[in-house]
C-alpha cells in the first residue's frame, strides 16, 4: 500500500524497519508463586526454550533458579552483560556461562519476579 501511494504521487521514499529480537519470557515458578530476589544475590538461569511452560523455577535458602524461553541464551550473552526482565524493572548481570543451557548471574536490584515476565538482552 505504501509503495502504491508513492507511485500514484510520483514520489519515492525510503523505509526503515526495526525488527525485534527473540521473544524472551520467564518460565513457570514452583507453586506459581512469585519469588523475591535481593540485590547482590546469585541466581542461576536455565535456557528452557520451548519447555519454559513446563520448567519450574524456585528459590531455596541455598539456591535460586529461574528459567527463560530463549534456548540460545547462553550463546547470546557473555560475562558482564546485563539481562532485563519484567519491563526492565529487574536487572541481572551475567557472571559465568556454565554450559549451553545454564548461566550464573548476580541480581542487581531487589524485585519480586513472577511467571511469563518479558525479558530483554540490551545491545
Amino acid at each position: 500500500r505504501f509503495r502504491k501511494v508513492c507511485a500514484e504521487k510520483g514520489s519515492s521514499a525510503g523505509v526503515l524497519l526495526d525488527t525485534k529480537g527473540p521473544e524472551i519470557r520467564t518460565a513457570m515458578l514452583k507453586d506459581h508463586e512469585p519469588i523475591e530476589l535481593e540485590a547482590g544475590q546469585d541466581i542461576y538461569v536455565y535456557a528452557a526454550g520451548a519447555d519454559y511452560t513446563k520448567f519450574e523455577g524456585y528459590k531455596t535458602p541455598e539456591k535460586t533458579v529461574i528459567g527463560v524461553s530463549y534456548d540460545k541464551l547462553c550463546q547470546s550473552v557473555k560475562p558482564g552483560n546485563r539481562m532485563l526482565f519484567a519491563d526492565g524493572t529487574l536487572s541481572i548481570e551475567v557472571v559465568e556461562i556454565i554450559d549451553d543451557k545454564n548461566l550464573k548471574g548476580k541480581v542487581l536490584n531487589s524485585k519480586k519476579l513472577g511467571e511469563r515476565k518479558n525479558g530483554n538482552l540490551p545491545g
